[in-house]
């Protein structure tokens, strides 16, 4: 980034810091960002320098730069962020939210708020010179704070750091609607993996051009009527399915969120099961609804409660190994470098069989490319009828 300053004023330069900020506006003879071109914008940027500490908004129509991660909202901070504010980031650079601190992101459709590159030049202000490419930047993560919104915001070129999503929510409740999440590396470009709750709402996204869209964890549903957008144009299109958070890691679906009910309508691309066998406690539900592909890693599997009739499965769904591209589309993103072979992954397994009896299901056409439990050594197969949702 190049400065320029008057001559006559050039003594009387001014850095001022207010909130973690230093503010470079152009006139009164201060610094002024030059764009690409050369020729000054004498437009205000903002360079973000410490931790927000007390309630800060920042204001429409100004870009805010950060270049350090050390930069984040603590100490109960709120942080507001009015519509048309751009913030960019500095290489591998992430914010922070604490817990007992929020931000209130909300955009407008005519004015959204971005969450970009610092080399990313087509919208605000020129901070740093480059092409803008996923993974330039770390991501947002809200490390226990809640009641967060983030509302027709654009999340572009994220994704630096592999643990974690360009926006991750973390485990507390958070509100993601009517964003666009755009060239995110990372695990996944949103990620609810963390969630210990059932009450965020993710609704009217649009995922594109990003490796994994979305990864979630078991005490979130996803359903179609939410109306998000999953483009083909995503590297790896699917939506990951982590059990490791809501049991304190040994894996089950919304036990630590309470006996819940969780549906899966999404049909457009397949929820893909990423741990150890996930069990769907007695007190809780896995509904799968009509169309619904879940696909599994090799060796993993899932578990159920016929007991309690605790996983319900709708018409044409289908279980099957990650590898396989004929339901739910090319999870994998590698063409036809891989395909599906039988025993890739375990089953799906009634745990609440008694001890000697069949304990796997096999039903023919549904479970794809499993591993074959029927020997007299293994816990064997049946035939099951699960209840539709």
């Amino acid at each position: 980034m190049k400065r320029q300053s008057m001559p006559c004023v050039l003594a009387a330069f001014v850095m001022f810091t207010l909130a973690g900020c230093t503010d470079l506006t152009g006139g009164g003879g201060s610094s002024t960002n030059e764009s690409g071109d050369g020729e000054s914008s004498g437009t205000a940027y903002v360079e973000l320098t410490e931790a927000i500490t007390t309630d800060t908004t920042w204001t429409s129509g100004t870009t805010y730069y950060s270049n350090n991660s050390n930069v984040g909202v603590s100490d109960g901070a709120v942080l507001t962020i009015e519509p048309g504010a751009i913030v960019k980031f500095g290489s591998n650079v992430s914010f922070s939210v604490d817990s007992g601190s929020q931000v209130i992101a909300d955009g407008t459709a005519e004015k959204p708020i971005y969450f970009t590159s610092a080399k990313d030049s087509a919208v605000g202000e020129t901070v740093a010179s480059g092409t803008p490419a996923a993974g330039d930047w770390g991501g947002i993560f809200l490390d226990g704070a809640q009641n967060c919104s983030f509302t027709h915001c654009v999340i572009r070129y994220a994704g630096s750091d592999e643990s974690f999503g360009a926006l991750d929510i973390g485990t507390k409740k958070a509100a993601v609607e009517d964003c666009t999440f755009q060239y995110d590396a990372g695990s996944y470009a949103l990620s609810a993996v963390y969630q210990m709750v059932t009450t965020s709402s993710i609704t009217g996204n649009t995922f594109k051009d990003c490796d994994v869209p979305l990864g979630i964890s078991t005490a979130v549903s996803m359903l179609a009527s939410r109306g998000n957008v999953f483009d083909a144009s995503n590297g790896r299109n699917y939506i990951g399915v982590s059990t490791n958070a809501t049991n304190s890691g040994s894996g089950g679906w919304a036990d630590a969120a309470g006996a819940a009910a969780i549906h899966y309508s999404v049909t457009d691309v397949a929820f893909v099961m990423l741990d150890s066998n996930g069990n769907i406690y007695s007190s809780n539900s896995l509904h799968l609804h009509d169309g619904v592909t879940v696909k599994f890693l090799s060796g993993k599997g899932l578990g159920f409660y016929a007991s309690t009739n605790n996983l319900y499965v709708g018409s044409n769904v289908h279980f099957t190994a990650f590898t396989d591209d004929t339901y739910g589309g090319d999870s994998n993103g590698d063409g036809t470098a891989t395909t599906p072979v039988s025993g890739y992954w375990d089953g799906v397994c009634d745990i609440s069989a008694a001890s000697g009896a069949a304990a796997y299901v096999y039903n023919d056409g549904q479970m794809l490319y499993r591993t074959d439990h029927s020997p007299s050594s293994d816990l064997g197969e049946k035939t099951y009828s699960f209840p539709t949702p």
